[in-house]
């Protein structure tokens, strides 16, 4: 193997399993180590961080979340606290919050590259939007949220409305720079063989982006998951960032770190699902 094909290999994101495996362990024997330093210091330890433990044995106190169904009573209805009341609660916010974020993030998409491969076409066009598309990339998406809310309401439009709004301003920009960077070669090689603009763009332009704007589009969906927490803690009635709220307004830390736990699966879920497609979208770059 070449000097090159090493050092392109070792730049590659790949997802292995054992370091997967490595990094968790050693983030649990960490929140171990610290949960038992703080125990004997503090007067309510379950409160700042609690064990592993106490955090595993609050997982049934979910099903208060739960509405009913399945099999498995509500906690309303006079219904046990359960572990498949837990789990079936996690799941139905789950996918509630999951299905939030995948419709912003298509709209997204269609918004963000289509606007990008429009401005891109044109350099005057580039140049023009230049200043309000990096302007737009400087605001705190998250401090907009509250400002979505009053524009929408505390509703399931508004969070999907603020995730479209925060991954589209990313894929955008993602989308400028990756036309930019194509090589005046390939166009020039096109307009040699009689290629028109139209079809430069979409066998020339199209295909050359498709690699560059996978690292923009991955860095948007990861955002996205903070993006939907955030939106969710407006107020909405159901999903992941609902059960957040709650468990906040009376300090069940337990309850807070399953569900950020739930959060830090379902994003790295999804990002791998998104790297293993984009891969084989894209083998012929590798």
């Amino acid at each position: 193997m070449s000097t090159g094909d090493s050092f392109g290999a070792g730049l590659r994101t790949t997802h292995n399993t054992w370091k997967l495996v490595i990094a968790a362990v050693t983030i649990l024997l960490v929140w171990e180590v610290v949960a038992h330093i703080l125990e004997p210091r503090l007067q309510f330890p379950d409160q700042v961080l609690p064990s592993i433990e106490r955090t595993v044995s609050a997982f049934p106190e979910l099903s208060n979340y739960w509405k009913g169904g399945l099999g498995v009573r509500s906690t309303e209805s006079g219904g046990p606290q359960t572990v498949e009341g837990g789990a079936l609660a996690m799941l139905d916010n789950a996918f509630i919050t999951g299905y939030r974020l995948l419709v912003g993030m298509a709209i997204a998409l269609v918004v963000g590259v289509g606007a990008g491969l429009v401005i891109g076409y044109s350099a005057f066009a580039r140049k023009l939007a230049f200043g309000p598309v990096n302007l737009l990339g400087m605001l705190p998406v998250l401090a907009m949220v509250p400002l979505f809310a009053f524009w929408f309401g505390a509703t399931t439009r508004a969070e999907v409305l603020i995730i479209a709004f925060g991954a589209g301003i990313t894929i955008l920009r993602s989308t400028l720079n990756a036309v930019h960077n194509v090589p005046q070669v390939y166009v020039q090689a096109a307009q040699t063989m009689g290629a028109g603009p139209a079809m430069i763009y979409r066998t020339v332009i199209m295909p050359a982006i498709t690699p560059e704007l996978r690292g923009g589009v991955r860095i948007a969906l990861t955002f996205s998951w903070s993006l939907a927490l955030g939106a969710e803690l407006i107020g909405v009635q159901s999903g992941l960032g609902r059960m957040m709220v709650q468990a906040a307004r009376f300090s069940q830390v337990d309850r807070m770190i399953l569900i950020c736990g739930a959060f830090v699966t379902l994003a790295a879920v999804t990002v791998i699902a998104f790297d293993r497609l984009a891969d084989r979208m894209i083998r012929w770059a590798a």
